[in-house]
């Protein structure tokens, strides 16, 4: 791609992006994430400089805020607070639970948030079955456990709209399983739990990516949450087998 092909299309993106959030514009929006997909796509290492950025801020913030860590669904929008707190949108396209799990810690220990969210999965499935075993349920527990003594609040994997360009690549009853189990780790780990949406009929741009009416129902349903956080006591949480090996140790000791 030429130079000046680079800066009509980063331009454009500029433009589209404020349009959308000036004028809340789902024509504009969808121009933006279109240029977003190419931009990515034509420049694999923007995903590094996201990274970058994103452990900036964490750096930056104060104390005591949000940070929403998530997949594309969550990078594609804009967060001006959540439940009264300063937002830190730390959505990154591409990830997976488990790329997720990987690097949550380093960017929560530098933020230093009091509300975390985790909003992530729709990758695991893409490109084939989504797997429901041991090997997820470990990694997204490492998530929950990330968080320290951060409220948490899950939100369940956004539905696929059926029909649309992108919708055959993502396994949909895949999504539906673990969104159960999403619910059922919410539970284990005292945390509060956003269902996604019904369905996603005339919310996405693609089959995934929310357009602006679907963000607009994506972020009215994390919002719900907000009397829960704000009533609810917490702390830090451990998987079952932490708490186990927690107990096997005390009854060592006592023996000794």
């Amino acid at each position: 791609m030429k130079p000046i092909a680079v800066i009509l299309l980063v331009l454009t993106a500029a433009l589209a992006a404020g349009s959308a959030a000036i004028f809340g514009c789902e024509i504009c929006r969808a121009g933006y994430d279109k240029a977003h997909r190419v931009i990515t796509r034509q420049f694999p290492a923007s995903r590094e400089r996201r990274e970058r950025i994103i452990a900036t801020q964490a750096a930056q913030m104060k104390p005591g805020g949000a940070v929403i860590l998530g997949d594309s669904i969550v990078e594609l929008q804009t967060f001006d607070s959540l439940c009264g707190l300063p937002v830190l949108n730390a959505g990154l396209s591409g990830s997976t639970t488990g790329g997720l799990a990987a690097r949550s810690a380093a960017i929560i220990s530098a933020a230093r948030p009091s509300l975390v969210v985790f909003a992530v999965g729709v990758n695991d499935g893409h490109g084939g079955k989504m797997s429901q075993g041991d090997e997820w349920l470990t990694q997204y527990r490492m998530l929950l456990r990330s968080a320290g003594t951060a409220k948490i609040i899950i939100v369940g994997i956004q539905p696929i709209e059926p029909g649309m360009r992108n919708s055959g690549a993502y396994d949909m009853a895949g999504i539906a399983a673990r969104n159960r189990a999403i619910e059922r780790l919410a539970a284990e780990a005292g945390a509060i739990h956003v269902r996604p949406m019904p369905d996603a009929a005339g919310m996405t741009t693609d089959g995934v990516h929310l357009n602006a009416a679907g963000m607009r129902r994506w972020q009215a349903k994390l919002a719900s949450a907000c009397p829960a956080v704000a009533s609810a006591s917490f702390t830090p949480w451990r998987a079952p087998a932490d708490i186990a090996r927690s107990r096997s140790s005390r009854t060592s000791r006592r023996g000794g």
